[in-house]
């Protein structure tokens, strides 16, 4: 037998096995949707973020909340740092009081003392 013969026995004595294409399509079918069922909320939850990004950033009225937000947040600042300003300024004041006064009692105190003696 030549070489082409035997090649073409071995060839038919081989068992071809097809892939079962439709088991496996329908398990990784299954496999997705109870992939899907099992997170709608999040699946939902990133939908409505990218409907609304899509609102804030392509439309008209978008760019309006933007500006609007923008200028709030501006507002909101201002008056945070005001009023660290003044926390700042009265806690300034308060503490010089103090040691004022300490300055104060500490000479009363001295001479007090220089008396005494």
């Amino acid at each position: 037998m030549s070489h082409k013969g035997q090649k073409q026995q071995k060839m038919q004595n081989q068992t071809v096995q097809m892939p079962n294409i439709q088991e496996n399509t329908k398990k990784t079918v299954d496999t997705v949707l109870e992939t899907l069922n099992n997170n709608k909320l999040l699946i939902g939850g990133i939908a409505a973020g990218c409907g609304a990004a899509i609102f804030i950033l392509a439309t008209e009225s978008g760019g309006r909340l933007r500006n609007q937000v923008q200028d709030r947040a501006v507002d909101l600042y201002d008056f945070v740092s005001d009023q660290v300003k003044n926390g700042i300024s009265q806690s300034r004041d308060l503490v010089n009081e103090v040691l004022s006064r300490t300055e104060e009692e500490v000479e009363k105190a001295a001479g007090r003392v220089e008396r005494a003696a």
